[in-house]
């Protein structure tokens, strides 16, 4: 008697589950009609946004984008969408899938380059990143927030375990700078106590070997001539930053930083990156790789064009002096913010 009863709730169950199936596949159906519909509208005013040859027409299109993007990341099954036919907006998904980072390019003129961005978190949360980089006073030595970011638009995001225990994030990104100038960025992504996203961290040290790096700074810039090629990533294979060394060069329109085909970067100990000022003759104790002999040595008194090896001037960003002049400025700032808020 009992295994017919069984049998009989099993039925019973499966004929609900079946008569329940179109209905699941309708409303999964029309979820998805919804946010193709969202994608297909979103790419159309990234075309606008990049290509549109009137300034204002570019505004208006990122305002509505920022608008619909807003709005329809609050639809249900948004955040599992990939939206994979959004070209010009770069996506970027942490390893536990708890976050998502949209990040894009505004061009206003010839020497201004303007970035948005988005948190969106798996709980529904969504953090709209405001780009003031032109108030960072020394961009390498100061802390940022959602309100106050430096921004680029991101090309990839690593992983790692700071100092205090928690996830933070490596994020290289790309920087339009100017009209001859372009800056790659290595920022650190982590979070407050209240949830809340902060940029840059104290975690980039000089070795005994770097010069003109200061002994720690919050994020690293590397600004390059615009015609030039230059690498910066986090290399998975030999688990370090790896970077173009870059060195002044003259150009038809002026002196500027290329690569002078070595490398330097950044190497992870107990939730610090340590300078490394050339890659590929640095030992690693017991886990040396195989790699190149470095193409410029002390006895190559030359770089690879062929000129006597000249080493970057002094960055004013990277003065270590200018801290407290930052941090006071910094401070001046978030005073004066706080004074408009309360009249």
């Amino acid at each position: 008697m009992r295994l017919y009863t069984s049998l009989f709730v099993c039925i019973l169950l499966a004929t609900k589950l079946f008569s329940q199936e179109p209905e699941i596949q309708s409303i999964t159906s029309a979820i998805n009609s919804e946010m193709l519909a969202l994608e297909d509208t979103l790419s159309a005013l990234s075309i606008s946004i990049l290509t549109d040859s009137l300034l204002i027409n570019r505004q208006q299109a990122n305002d509505q984008f920022c608008k619909l993007f807003e709005d329809g990341m609050q639809n249900e099954g948004a955040y599992e969408f990939a939206f994979d036919s959004l070209l010009s907006v770069s996506k970027l998904v942490a390893p536990d899938e708890s976050f998502k980072i949209f990040t894009w390019q505004f061009f206003e003129s010839d020497d201004v380059y303007v970035y948005y961005g988005y948190i969106v978190h798996k709980d529904g949360r969504i953090m709209a990143l405001k780009d003031n980089s032109q108030d960072y006073f020394a961009p390498e030595f100061e802390i940022g927030n959602k309100d106050h970011w430096y921004g680029a638009l991101y090309y990839n995001m690593y992983p790692y375990k700071g100092i205090d225990g928690k996830m933070h994030y490596l994020m290289f990104g790309y920087d339009g700078n100017s009209l001859f100038e372009n800056r790659k960025v290595i920022d650190v992504l982590s979070w407050d106590d209240k949830g809340m996203p902060v940029f840059g961290a104290g975690v980039f040290q000089a070795s005994e070997q770097s010069k003109g790096h200061p002994p720690v700074v919050n994020r690293v810039l590397l600004e390059y001539f615009v015609a030039a090629k230059v690498s910066c990533n986090y290399e998975e294979i030999h688990e370090h930053i790896l970077f173009d060394h870059l060195i002044f060069k003259k150009t038809p329109y002026g002196e500027y930083m290329v690569p002078d085909g070595s490398y330097e970067g950044y190497v992870y100990a107990d939730g610090m990156w340590k300078h490394v000022s050339k890659m590929f003759n640095h030992s690693y104790g017991d886990n040396n790789f195989p790699t190149p002999e470095p193409i410029l040595t002390k006895e190559k008194k030359k770089d690879m064009f062929g000129n006597e090896h000249k080493r970057a001037t002094k960055n004013v960003n990277r003065d270590s002096k200018l801290y407290k002049k930052a941090r006071a400025n910094n401070k001046k700032k978030d005073l004066e913010k706080e004074n408009d808020i309360e009249n």
